[in-house]
């Protein structure tokens, strides 16, 4: 059977230690009394927090909560004015999380609305078993001058959290980050929605205690970070390239599957924690790297990277792909099924390894493309490569691979100078793009359909059809489907 790299085995310790939390059916004393309140911009903070007479504000009801307990936020606008207003839930627990639940009225979310340069609008600092869905977080549009300004959408600042879900959240135009996390163990953000940030959309400063550990990202766009600051188009921000997510020097492993991220005046994804694995993801049209790993067993599968650069012909130094393994011990890196298109107007390596780093890395690449950009697939000479069945075009150019020092052509690649079963030719996609909506599909009579090696190979696409779906596996992120 096919794998996905063993995502089930990397991945299960995770997913069972959220979800025994949040999902356990034992009937504790703590699930057994738990009860649900309610906050609606009509109600009053001396009322019981019942359906009928419910809270005014929703940091007031978050510091009411018990293990089990749910506050519902009924829709509406909820200003976050000052530190008293930042809603800081307590711990649930392994049996009895406490969820905070925006509930929607006519497709609209409860907003926190933040001003007045507020640190975030959600604390999770030093909690434990807690989950926040549905709500959207931002700036307050009402507000003028200096009380435009709001910091962060969700914090975890100094003291650790754990099990932690966020779940639908849209949260969007802040000054710094919207998810601003130092220190955790267990979270899972799903089908979240980041964007227009000032820096980036999700990130943190350096771990005091390991930092990330055990984190998964699904379903989720973030996108847009660089694009608003102050109000303005960004030119005053403190950090010019903020990425989608960047993960600091963490434990690990971090879990990126089925996200999108583009548009992003930094890099799609940056990641300074073993055992990163991304796939079934689209990274486009990013002002620098698609993605960039730095330490060992960082993983790409079934990824789309297109529009490097942004339409920004001046951003040679950044590549679709880069790595630069800065831990020692050898480390390792896989790129699977990962399709690259470039442009040749922008003059930069389609991909990049090693350039900056010393020691020894070991890459694996198969049933990889990379096509149209104005460089090669530059892989410096402390690179140990094992590149099979992939794809390299530089249009028009001479030499497509630059390995140990070593240029190859075209012919010499098809010959297998580098590896078994790689093509140097057109991938003939649906349609192309550099700094709009591309279709990377492959043509039908696109050379990479069945030419890519089962050995090692996803058994779906990036949208999730079945692999084969004909006489062989097909190069690049998409199966032609039959």
């Amino acid at each position: 059977m096919h794998q996905c790299f063993a995502r089930t085995l990397i991945f299960s310790t995770l997913l069972l230690g959220i979800f025994a939390g949040f999902m356990c059916v034992s009937a504790s004393a703590e699930t057994l009394a738990a009860k649900t309140y309610y906050v609606s911009t009509t109600g009053s903070n001396s009322n019981p927090g019942t359906q009928d007479s419910p809270w005014a504000t929703p940091a007031y009801g978050a510091k009411k909560l018990k293990a089990g307990d749910t506050l519902i936020i009924e829709a509406g606008t909820y200003v976050i004015a000052d530190s008293s207003a930042v809603l800081k839930p307590r711990s649930g627990s392994s049996v009895a999380a406490i969820t905070i639940e925006g509930k929607s009225s006519k497709g609209e979310k409860p907003v926190l609305a933040g001003r007045g340069n507020v640190r975030a609008a959600i604390d999770l600092s030093g909690t434990k078993y807690v989950k926040i869905q549905g709500l959207e977080i931002t700036h307050d549009s009402t507000a003028t001058g200096d009380d435009l300004l709001m910091k962060d959408g969700v914090v975890i600042l100094g003291k650790a959290a754990s099990d932690i879900i966020l779940d639908d959240l849209y949260i969007h135009h802040i000054d710094n980050t919207g998810l601003n996390i130092q220190d955790v163990d267990k979270i899972q953000v799903t089908s979240c929605r980041i964007e227009y940030c000032g820096n980036d959309a999700a990130s943190g400063p350096a771990g005091k205690s390991g930092g990330w550990k055990n984190v998964k990202i699904e379903s989720s766009r973030l996108s847009y970070s660089g694009h608003y600051y102050q109000g303005g188009a960004g030119s005053n921000r403190p950090n010019k390239t903020p990425d989608g997510l960047f993960v600091r020097a963490s434990a690990g492993p971090v879990e990126v599957q089925s996200c999108t991220f583009e548009h992003n005046y930094g890099d799609g994804v940056e990641s300074y924690a073993p055992n990163t694995y991304i796939h079934e993801t689209i990274l486009a049209n990013n002002i620098c790297n698609g993605i960039r790993f730095w330490v060992d067993n960082g993983k790409a599968e079934n990824c789309l990277i297109y529009g490097i650069g942004d339409k920004a012909p001046n951003t040679g130094i950044y590549a679709g792909i880069m790595i630069e393994g800065i831990t020692s011990g050898n480390p390792r890196f896989f790129l699977t099924n990962v399709t690259v298109d470039d442009n040749q107007s922008r003059q930069g390596f389609m991909a990049e390894f090693q350039r900056y780093a010393n020691g020894w890395i070991n890459l694996t690449m198969k049933n990889c493309i990379f096509a149209n950009g104005g460089g090669a697939v530059c892989m410096y000479k402390t690179v140990k490569a094992k590149v099979e069945n992939s794809l390299f075009l530089r249009s028009g150019a001479r030499n497509q691979v630059e390995y140990e020092g070593v240029t190859y052509t075209g012919d010499q690649i098809e010959s297998g100078k580098i590896g078994p079963g790689n093509l140097s030719r057109d991938p003939k996609y649906v349609k192309r793009s550099w700094g709009g909506v591309g279709d990377y599909h492959l043509q039908k009579t696109s050379p990479c359909i069945d030419a890519g090696t089962a050995n090692g190979a996803p058994d779906i696409d990036l949208s999730g059809t079945a692999r084969p779906q004909g006489a062989g596996f097909d190069m690049g992120c998409y199966e032609q489907k039959k």
